[in-house]
């Protein structure tokens, strides 16, 4: 059944406590990535509590768009339905981990480690954000995506979602005034000090990776159909949640596409992939037999292999590597 279209304003008194997240509640505006990774490691808490024996890959990562001014949190946890997103995130004050664990087992003694789903600390996020986004699945059988979105934290609207797989992902745009937090090295800096020991893994991509790889794919793209997004992260068992939503995935000779990758991308919808090389080596082509479309570079051009052989000769015989190393310090003595 669809989602229908609904707004309204977030509970428990938002008028009062908006004010005090952004003023006083966080000395520190960096301390929101904490929350929201914090929240994506609990959700997969959840997840494995709730499914022992699972060996799917669980991992929160943490993308960083400059170009578009967003930072998006993904987590492959237990997801939220519409219901849990009204009760968790409009609701302020309401900590759905205490409800979860009151629930829980009593036997279970991993529960302890879990600090809140979504509880007053989801909303530091608006200490540097115009706008939040949600995006979220419930992992329960038969479950609509949700999209969720606010752009004070008081005032949001709920609508049908397109994530594909359990898990939420939660989408910061990100004000002028906080653009430090679209740095690489500022991100890395933040998820070090307070990150590094949660239960989880955790990557850090950046979107607008390898930018001498665009200008070619975007100029094929121009005139079309085409979306094209670009992940620096490399995908494996751990990163094939990225893929979700998209028709086909492009990878490179260090990217793993094993049996595990090629079964998730299936169930993600994903019909295609597109290798930007010769060897296939690192794809199980078996297990892409009648689910996934591979295509890859028939053979390397005799005029690219000439012109590396070429480079490599003149590297022994010229020394270029060394020339090149001297250049660069503009030391352009014939003797060295």
């Amino acid at each position: 059944m669809a989602i229908e279209m609904e707004k309204g304003s977030v509970s428990i008194d938002a008028q009062n406590i908006m004010p005090v997240i952004k003023r006083w509640l966080y000395s520190d505006k960096d301390i929101f990535l904490r929350e929201v990774v914090s929240n994506g490691c609990d959700a997969i808490t959840k997840y494995r509590m709730l499914n022992p024996g699972t060996e799917e890959p669980m991992s929160v990562t943490v993308s960083v768009d400059k170009d578009n001014k967003t930072i998006a949190i993904s987590d492959t946890g237990i997801g939220m339905t519409a219901d849990e997103v009204r009760r968790y995130i409009n609701q302020v004050a309401f900590s759905s981990a205490a409800e979860f664990m009151k629930n829980f087992d009593e036997k279970d003694k991993e529960k302890g480690d879990i600090i809140g789903h979504f509880g007053l600390g989801f909303y530091s996020v608006f200490m540097v954000s115009d706008n939040v986004e949600i995006e979220t699945l419930s992992y329960q059988e038969g479950a609509e995506p949700v999209h969720w979105a606010s752009a004070d934290g008081m005032d949001f609207e709920i609508s049908q979602g397109s994530r594909a797989v359990h898990g939420t992902t939660v989408i910061l745009h990100i004000s002028e005034e906080e653009k430090e937090f679209l740095e690489m090295y500022r991100v890395r800096e933040v998820l070090n000090r307070y990150c590094g020991f949660m239960n989880s893994p955790i990557y850090l991509e950046d979107v607008n990776a390898k930018p001498y790889d665009k200008p070619g794919f975007d100029r094929y793209a121009q005139g079309t159909d085409l979306e094209i997004k670009y992940f620096e992260t490399r995908l494996n068992g751990d990163t094939v949640s990225l893929a979700a939503g998209f028709d086909g995935v492009c990878v490179f000779v260090n990217d793993i596409v094993d049996a595990n990758v090629v079964d998730r991308l299936y169930e993600m919808g994903v019909k295609m992939i597109a290798l930007r090389c010769a060897g296939f080596n690192n794809v199980d082509t078996r297990a892409c037999f009648g689910k996934l479309h591979v295509f890859r570079v028939p053979a390397y051009s005799p005029y690219a292999v000439a012109e590396h052989a070429m480079a490599l000769l003149l590297t022994i015989n010229r020394r270029t590597h060394k020339a090149y190393n001297r250049t660069r310090e503009f030391n352009f003595s014939l003797a060295g």
